[in-house]
């Protein structure tokens, strides 16, 4: 069968994978491929035995087990990390996208089983909290699998597009609540004249079934199995027990999901190895419903203030969202659905599971899949013409436009042509009429389709003498359906690190894909050319936190000394470009002017996540923070402080980095859940410093509009002076609302502004040379010190800015790389805004 769109969708999950097909046959369904074993769902796991023969799916998740060590589940939340994991029996080392890849085979093998093609195209669905580096790994897994065109699509879009396609439903909006196996997204959506719009989105890739299921082993059955066989070190980061924690998650799972329909489940723990000639016989634990939902609470709550937070941040409520759409395995859960209609405690939105939670995003994912073009492949054989077409396979106009060019195997004027498009199945038939192309075969025609079937569009191609000749594609296919997506949304705000640890913000969140932007920045340093170790970096990130560090960072474009034909002295101009493309990958550019040289780079950053220890530490730090503001909270009395630490204790994420924590030494998969939370409690702190800093940051704000207004007054020029005026209303504006995040940002605002102006002036570097004098003795080489001091010195007495610039810059160059970070980034960024 030869297709002119993709039509295939593939659900890529945490647990299970499914893969479904577009039917243009009657245009108003998706078919799930089952495979070979008659299910609708493969698990997505892979199992290596000793004779390192792979299996993939159900074989494989039934070893997870027996043989632990040879049998891999739940890798969709490492991808984009380095660190592959090992197959025991064999030594073979897979990355998380190669696990992937292999699922993706299976599935592919699915379709040539039940419907005998050989596919190398679909569309494949990611959270739409994904990582940069896991939406590039994602790709990377769908090459290795043999798919050459791969669009991905944010999985609640595609649930969206499952609902709406062919829906009545018209000017309104719909909450996507996807609690999957591994992660946890909500995407607000409008629905208005058949198009889908994201208005806003949350998640958290760390939000999943599957955290349910470790919270029921580390908190009952594994405390029960240390009582029961007086084993004090019988947890998850002891590798001894490997095989055992494989069997409890597994039970947990399995009792969790019996759970939904029943009121207990018993677990059978009598087969552990840490039970054997321990007096094992009959040892189980009865799991109630009311033990599973006292557990899930956090997890639950956290989804419901995620999906607040997105109301919240479109200024809207409840009242004005007509359903909220279930999807996910979790969601079946009486307790879960329970708390999401209560109108108090959770989100009081109607709530909507038509369609099967497990295959929806398959689903939707076909009939997006269904909007994509195929290209045609190879040129058009002599006498044959190719009809290259541009439009939508699936909309909601019944007279759609196409456009496109008719290709031909030599050069020729094709003004002389006409081309015409037939709809013979339509009542009664109809013909488009001929309609000439110009010189170069362009063309432009409006169709007329009826609602309810496939409408098959005929192409007739006449040459100047009125005969007809070969086209490819022959036909094409057109449905009047609604849930057409618009643009998918950029899902955080990008930006580019700057020198002092803030972002010069280059796409807010919710921009439309594709999206490009160019801002002119500076260099921070001075790059002397093929001086090894110097380098001008461009750090990207992605978040919205006004600090850089608190974001994550998507890449670097890095331009080492060793590739510069001429020395780069701070202060010099680069153009830095940020292109993003339908699917998220990144490209970043910087032109530097003074070389009239462009560098590029594709933003790949494979996440690194801390050590074991290094975590440690980092989570010490941060508890120690935690109990210091919760004390001054408790005698300040702060109602927003309050209310934080309400939110912090509710979502035990206390807790949550505790557990990480302590099964990091053991799974990737923690150590990151463990770093991530980490990074969530840091913000979240943050926050509680702000309001209980509140009078103090007024004061701070009104004491940088006195020295940034001293400043600007005397150094800056007409429409410097000018600008300050906007920033200070803003400062004032923000303390007015009390908003302590936005005041945080305008301060910062303004503070870099007055540094930029203050930069320009010969005090400020006088000022720097001070710091440095006092650091001198931290300084690594106090020979070459001694000589850019003088040469500071010699500047100064001459009135030489740039002489004195060029020392400071070089003797910050000789702190230590901690004390240098510490005073310019911590990103290390060499670059500031213009």
């Amino acid at each position: 069968m030869t297709r002119s769109t993709i039509d295939y969708g593939i659900d890529l999950g945490t647990t299970n994978s499914e893969i479904a097909v577009f039917t243009h046959g009657d245009g108003r369904k998706t078919e799930v491929i089952k495979n070979i074993e008659g299910f609708e769902n493969t698990p997505s796991a892979v199992w290596i035995d000793p004779k390192g023969r792979l299996y993939v799916g159900r074989q494989a998740k039934d070893k997870v087990e027996e043989d632990p060590g040879n049998a891999k589940q739940e890798f969709k939340r490492q991808m984009g990390k380095a660190e592959p994991v090992e197959f025991t029996a064999t030594g073979r080392r897979m990355k998380p996208e190669e696990l992937s890849a292999e699922v993706l085979k299976q599935l592919k093998k699915n379709v040539e089983e039940w419907k005998g093609e050989s596919l190398t195209a679909a569309v494949i669905t990611v959270p739409a909290d994904f990582s940069a580096a896991a939406v590039e790994a994602t790709n990377r897994a769908a090459r290795l699998a043999g798919l050459a065109v791969s669009p991905l699509l944010q999985e609640p879009v595609a649930a969206a597009m499952a609902y709406g396609f062919q829906s009545s439903s018209d000017k309104v909006r719909w909450l996507v609540y996807d609690f999957g196996g591994g992660t946890f997204d909500a995407a607000l959506i409008h629905v208005r004249d058949g198009i889908i719009r994201v208005e806003n989105h949350g998640g958290d890739k760390y939000l999943g079934g599957k955290d349910i299921d470790y919270a029921v082993v580390d908190d009952l059955l594994a405390p029960a199995v240390r009582k029961r066989f007086s084993v004090s070190d019988f947890y998850r980061k002891n590798e001894r027990y490997r095989g055992d924690f494989a069997k409890l998650k597994k039970r947990a799972e399995e009792a969790k999901i019996r759970l939904s329909r029943s009121h207990s489940e018993i677990i059978d723990l009598s087969d552990l190895g840490v039970g054997k000639g321990a007096g094992a016989d009959g040892f189980d634990f009865e799991l109630t419903r009311a033990d599973l939902e006292a557990l899930a609470e956090a997890f639950i709550a956290k989804s419901i203030n995620i999906c607040r937070d997105v109301l919240a941040e479109a200024r809207l409520n409840s009242g004005d969202v007509e359903k909220l759409l279930l999807v996910g395995g979790p969601t079946l859960m009486p307790y879960l659905r329970q708390r999401l209609a209560d109108t108090a405690h959770g989100l009081g939105i109607a709530l909507e599971f038509r369609e099967d939670p497990f295959t929806v995003v398959a689903r939707g994912a076909a009939v997006f899949a269904a909007t994509q073009q195929l290209a045609i492949i190879g040129e058009p054989a002599a006498g044959e013409y190719n009809v290259n077409l541009d439009y939508k396979a699936i909309g909601p106009d019944i007279e759609p436009l196409v456009s496109g060019q008719v290709v031909s195997a030599r050069t020729e004027d094709m003004s002389k042509f006409t081309i015409e498009f037939v709809n013979k199945d339509a009542t009664p038939p109809w013909r488009s009429g001929r309609i000439g192309l110009s010189p170069e075969g362009r063309f432009m025609a409006t169709l007329w389709a009826e609602k309810g079937r496939q409408n098959t569009f005929i192409i007739e191609l006449l040459d100047s003498a009125g005969r007809r000749q070969r086209v490819r594609p022959e036909s094409f296919p057109y449905t009047v359906g609604g849930g057409v997506i618009s643009n998918q949304p950029l899902i955080h705000s990008i930006g580019v690190a700057l020198a002092d640890n803030t972002v010069a913000q280059f796409f807010e969140k919710g921009t439309p894909l594709p999206a490009r932007f160019r801002r002119t920045m500076k260099t921070t340093v001075d790059v002397r050319a093929g001086k090894s170790g110097e380098l001008i970096r461009v750090p990207v990130v992605e978040g919205e936190n006004a600090r850089a560090d608190r974001n994550e960072i998507v890449g670097s474009l890095e331009i080492p000394a060793t590739n510069l034909k001429r020395d780069v002295p701070a202060g010099t101009e680069l153009d830095v470009v940020i292109e993003v493309d339908e699917s998220r990958r990144f490209l970043t550019k910087a032109y530097v002017p003074i070389l009239d040289e462009e560098y590029e780079t594709t933003l790949i950053k494979t996440l690194v996540v801390p050590t074991p220890d290094e975590l440690e530490k980092l989570v010490q730090a941060e508890k120690k923070r935690l109990a210091d503001l919760r004390e001054k909270a408790r005698k300040a009395n702060e109602p927003r402080a309050n209310e934080l630490f309400a939110r912090i204790d509710g979502e035990r994420l206390e807790h949550e980095v505790d557990q990480a924590l302590a099964a990091s030494r053991n799974d990737q998969d923690s150590a990151d859940k463990c770093a991530s939370r980490l990074r969530d409690l840091q913000i979240a702190l943050d926050v509680v410093e702000d309001a209980l800093r509140w009078p103090e940051l007024v004061a701070e704000a009104q004491k940088e509009i006195e020295i940034a207004t001293e400043i600007v007054q005397r150094h800056g020029n007409a429409e410097q002076r000018a600008l300050l005026n906007t920033l200070v209303k803003e400062v004032r504006d923000a303390i007015e609302h009390r908003d302590h995040r936005l005041l945080k940002t305008r301060v910062e605002e303004l503070m870099n502004f007055r540094f930029r102006v203050w930069r320009e002036t010969p005090e400020f570097w006088v000022t720097c040379l001070a710091f440095l004098e006092n650091n001198k003795a931290a300084m690594r080489d106090r020979a070459e010190a001694e000589r850019l001091f003088s040469m500071a010195v010699r500047a100064m007495n001459a009135n030489d800015l740039n002489g004195l610039k060029a020392a400071v810059q070089q003797l910050f160059q000789l702190l230590p790389p901690a004390e240098r970070n510490r005073v310019q980034n911590t990103l290390g960024s060499t670059v500031q805004l213009d």
